[in-house]
């Protein structure tokens, strides 16, 4: 049984230091929260005094008070009529009419609005707020979407620091966020499973009606947490030895848009992980048809018998070293070797496609054998050339410097696993007296360079696309773009960070999290259309020899978007401010210039901002 909270307020003194030499002593009376399940200030703080940084005693000095608002008029009052004398104004018909005076400032305020222009034209193209507001109520959906919108504009801060950033941003939650009202937010969320489920039944209303390219891919979030029962120990993508939770997100492979997400135990493998997937897909998309993507992490005979039965259509990255996709491979390596079907405009990938018939084994039970659909379905082998080639390269450096440890006299049991493994497969190990001899294996040497740059996709379905060589590569190749997306993302809106006591406030965390990678995502699609008109309009303007002025700028343009990051652009155009001065009269507002390329940018990608 827990110890009774016993209300006892505790008194703490801490030290400011400053750089005069001097650290400020501050006193403050804290008490144990059993609601929050922390301690919370009660009243404001105390300045003691001060101590100097190099006296040993360490003696606490008064302060000097401060001056009264009244003291301090009455100075510079006193200064003027030092500098200037007092004129006599008893004759009003003496001397020059004396000026009036200007109305005196009421309010002046000044935010940054750069940033959050932008997210305003993203809003709209997304629809996600819209979707927000018609499920919550005006205030929780205020504060979720001010808490996207700081994830998004900051660099990996934690939630808690929004309370700063609100006073120079304009937020739609007016009446401000404190880290209570975050707490609040994140318990409420993380609790409302119908927002949650409804809010992704509207993300996938916003796709084409025909059928939707689901891109499934998973991440893992570390934590120190006891309290979160979904910690688990099992695979863990920082390699950090800690528990994880699993994190898996469902993306529209052609908009490149957040359409689901769900947390699962960190020991939950992906080809197990994608069973709940499955059912969350069947209470959010009704009756339009699906074709899942995933990569190799997903697959097995078990997932594929069970996406079959489902009947669902799905690209997914085979190993080439699985059995029956080797067989299949040696019968037609020669034939891939040959290939003029590129892939892509350089033409490093060159790709084939094989139908193919595979019997597919479901789970099996303890006392039945395993269920078996037999289909027809499309092995897709791909080469990418340029690939190869590094990864040669790269393999006869690695083999090259661990003879050169074996000869210099380093022991096998002194290398690494890795090494050791390479040394069985690959090298000759002979010993002539106290001299070694290593040789390399040039048939299994050989063997293993064939298989260098050589991927395979497996598909399945009634979909035309899905026995297409190409499309199919540019669909799998789409979801790549996704999963490095996620990965740099994530990083940028504190994903790889629980920063949470309890499951429930984490769950509404994430869902806070998923509504910025919403606006993230868009404004990738967007800034990727300014990039490919940019591109061409400077080839159409190479071609006429015209606008050669224009050209140029646009140029400039297309090279200084190549160099930012998503999070850089947004800080470069937040450096826009409103200022605005109110007086009993009239209002005064002005915007912060900006440059030419900044403006061509912000026109180009159809947002306002009044400068």
């Amino acid at each position: 049984m827990p110890r009774p909270v016993s209300g006892k307020t505790t008194v703490y003194r801490y030290k400011v230091p400053k750089k005069n030499g001097y650290s400020y002593v501050y006193e403050r009376t804290e008490r144990y929260d059993p609601e929050l399940k922390r301690m919370v200030k009660i009243g404001g703080v105390t300045l003691l005094g001060k101590v100097k940084d190099d006296d040993p005693q360490q003696t606490l000095l008064r302060t000097r008070p401060k001056k009264s608002s009244s003291l301090k008029k009455g100075a510079a009052d006193n200064s003027v009529s030092a500098d200037k004398p007092r004129q006599e104004t008893s004759d009003k018909s003496a001397g020059p009419r004396k000026a009036e005076e200007a109305p005196r400032i009421e309010k002046a305020s000044r935010q940054r609005v750069g940033a959050h222009r932008i997210l305003d034209f993203i809003a709209e193209k997304t629809g996600i707020e819209k979707d927000i507001c018609s499920l919550l109520d005006k205030g929780t959906a205020e504060k979720l979407i001010s808490c996207a919108r700081f994830l998004v504009c900051s660099a990996n801060e934690p939630l808690a620091r929004v309370r700063t950033w609100q006073l120079t941003h304009p937020i739609p939650y007016e009446e401000g966020l404190s880290r209570d009202i975050c707490h609040r937010l994140t318990q409420d969320l993380g609790t409302n499973e119908t927002f949650r489920q409804q809010l992704f039944q509207l993300r996938f209303d916003r796709q084409p009606p025909d059928e939707i390219v689901v891109a499934v891919d998973g991440s893992t979030v570390s934590t120190y947490s006891e309290n979160q029962i979904s910690a688990r120990y099992g695979f863990n993508k920082a390699d950090d030895g800690l528990p994880t939770i699993k994190w898996l997100d469902l993306y529209a492979s052609r908009t490149h848009e957040p359409l689901a997400f769900s947390l699962q135990p960190g020991n939950v493998p992906d080809v197990v992980s994608i069973h709940n997937t499955l059912e969350q897909l069947k209470a959010v998309i009704g009756g339009r048809k699906i074709i899942l993507v995933s990569d190799n992490g997903f697959y097995s005979d078990a997932n594929a018998y069970e996406l079959i039965k489902s009947e669902y259509d799905f690209i997914s990255r085979v190993e080439v070293s699985t059995k029956w996709v080797r067989e299949r491979l040696d019968r037609e390596r020669q034939r891939l070797e040959s290939s003029s079907l590129c892939m892509d405009s350089e033409g490093y990938v060159v790709g084939i496609t094989k139908r193919v018939f595979h019997t597919f084994y479901g789970k099996a039970d303890s006392d039945c054998p395993p269920p078996s659909v037999r289909k027809i379905c499309y092995l897709h082998f791909y080469l990418d050339i340029s690939k190869r080639s590094r990864m040669s390269a790269e393999f006869n450096t690695m083999l090259k410097g661990i003879r050169e440890q074996l000869e210099a006299g380093y022991p096998v049991d002194s290398l690494d696993r890795k090494a050791k493994k390479v040394i069985d497969d690959f090298l000759e190990i002979s010993y002539e007296g106290d001299n070694i001899r290593v040789r390399y294996n040039e048939e299994a040497i050989s063997k293993a360079k064939a298989d260098f740059g050589i991927f395979s996709l497996l598909t399945y379905g009634t979909s035309p696309m899905l026995s297409d060589t190409t499309r199919t590569f540019k669909e799998y190749i789409s979801r790549e773009h996704i999963e490095d997306h996620f990965r740099a993302e994530k990083n940028s809106i504190d994903g790889n960070h629980v920063r949470s006591w309890y499951g429930e406030n984490y769950m509404g965390k994430v869902t806070i999290q998923f509504v910025a990678l919403c606006y993230e995502e868009c404004l990738w699609s967007e800034i990727g259309r300014v990039k490919q008109a940019l591109r061409q309009d400077i080839a159409n303007s190479r071609k006429s020899g015209k606008d050669k002025t224009v050209a140029g700028k646009k140029q400039k343009l297309l090279t200084w978007l190549n160099s930012m990051s998503l999070h850089e652009l947004l800080s470069w155009y937040d450096a826009i401010e409103n200022t605005e001065v109110s007086t009993q009269i009239r209002s005064v507002r002005w915007s912060t210039e900006i440059i030419e390329r900044d403006r061509l940018f912000l026109d180009m990608l159809g947002v306002r901002i009044d400068c």
